[in-house]
């Protein structure tokens, strides 16, 4: 079968795939977005996965909740939770969560890193880095290079579980 897109994976309820390195100590960012201004949540958890909550906060747009996420593993699904979150329409629900799929490499989203996305990462070096090719930035310097592509390759083979 033919590898699912980023917007057939939304609409097939899966979680996007975050193919881009979290640096030195696998930092994410994980931003939630609400219909209504936010006026409280309690708290912010790993349901399940590896990694930790540094900080969690309504953001400087009210519809956001941003969570900082630190020691985010490679391959894996990672899943955050939102206590008691409140809004202006009064809305209210105990427990809110995302999911995310990390795969380091998996510029195509397919789930699996190889020549594909080796290949893809290649076609946009030296390119500047646009919102149409921003997942080919795979190191996360702001270039798109030898090292993208060197990460790519050393990656190659590995998949979600």
């Amino acid at each position: 079968p033919r590898p699912l897109t980023m917007a057939a994976r939304r609409n097939a309820g899966l979680p996007a795939i975050e193919c881009r390195s979290g640096g030195a100590n696998n930092t994410y960012t994980l931003v939630f977005t609400f219909a209504n201004p936010l006026t409280s949540i309690s708290s912010a958890s790993i349901s399940s996965g590896t990694g930790s909550v540094v900080s969690s906060s309504i953001g400087t747009d009210p519809h956001q909740y941003i969570v900082n996420l630190t020691g985010v593993t490679n391959a894996q699904r990672i899943t955050v939770t939102l206590a008691n979150a409140s809004d202006n329409a009064g809305d209210f629900s105990a427990s809110v969560s995302a999911t995310m799929a990390v795969l380091i490499g998996d510029t195509n989203a397919d789930g699996l890193v190889n020549s594909g996305d080796i290949s893809q990462t290649k076609s946009q070096s030296g390119n500047a880095v646009t919102s149409q090719n921003f997942r080919e930035d795979i190191n996360t310097d702001g270039l798109i290079n030898s090292g993208d592509i060197s990460l790519a390759k050393s990656e190659s083979g590995t998949g979600l579980p």
